[in-house]
């Protein structure tokens, strides 16, 4: 019985986070929480992880964000099988795109990190992702198919958002975060180049990786966890892919996504 990612694979998750269980600490890195995800990859044939630290609130402040951010900044200095991302709020548009240049251009991060303080398709977004086409950076953000919080982007939204900038590549979270994911791989029929999805979330349901596979293509799919660390790997094996496939979505796509970002 295969229970672990076979390290010829080089897995990466594309998506997961420091800090924010149990507790949602914002203090300070929990490095025993951070030791304890590497000793989670280390049993579980993950090489890598590429970490954010959003916050969940309506409205974050630049003091805010920056402190998490330095936390994730931490994390690197702790270990370099960590890659981080920027988490910013736009409604402070100028102190996020200074965040941006602070933690991608000049500290080595690898992209940015949105949540639902607005949707992805919102016109605040705007100034951001022209600057993430000037630094070439990834966009990551939290995504699935409900009706709350009011700001909550599902795949019709990113679609918006990769048409009207076709030179930013944006990543889906977590095709398993919950709600309707089949009708989410029925929207992503539709996608553009520029879109990505991941495979994270606490959903497991039977066929769904490879579902998703099948529509988005194998070159635009990612492993992530979203901390469901067991949950990931054993739905990612249960898809039961082909080594080409398994190489994409463990590690190749990641780093075409990350453009040389990756630690």
């Amino acid at each position: 019985m295969i229970w672990r990612i076979p390290e010829k694979f080089h897995a990466v998750d594309a998506h997961t986070h420091l800090n924010m269980m149990p507790g949602k600490d914002y203090s300070a890195l929990r490095i025993e929480a951070a030791l304890a995800m590497l000793a989670d990859g280390d049993r579980l044939g993950i090489e890598k992880f590429c970490i954010s630290l959003p916050y969940m609130t309506p409205k974050v402040t630049p003091e805010e964000f920056r402190r998490g951010n330095d936390i994730i900044f931490d994390a690197l200095k702790l270990s370099s099988r960590y890659t981080g991302f920027c988490f910013i709020d736009p409604a402070f548009m100028k102190e996020s795109c200074d965040e941006i240049r602070r933690c991608v251009r000049d500290g080595g991060m690898a992209g940015i990190k949105l949540y639902h303080q607005f949707r992805i398709d919102d016109p605040v977004f705007d100034p951001v992702f022209k600057l993430c086409e000037e630094l070439d950076c990834p966009v990551l953000m939290h995504a699935v198919k409900g009706e709350h919080p009011k700001n909550l982007s599902n795949a019709s939204h990113f679609l918006t958002a990769c048409r009207r900038f076709p030179g930013v590549r944006f990543l889906q979270g977590h095709i398993g975060g919950g709600g309707d994911w089949e009708w989410t791989l029925r929207v992503l029929e539709k996608s553009t180049p520029n879109h990505y999805i991941d495979t994270s979330g606490s959903v497991i349901d039977s066929g769904m990786i490879r579902r998703t596979v099948e529509v988005m293509g194998s070159d635009r799919v990612l492993f992530a966890t979203d901390m469901f660390i067991p949950e990931g790997v054993g739905k990612l094996l249960a898809a039961d892919f082909d080594d080409e496939t398994m190489k994409k979505v463990c590690c190749e796509n990641v780093k075409k996504l990350l453009a040389g970002r990756l630690r």
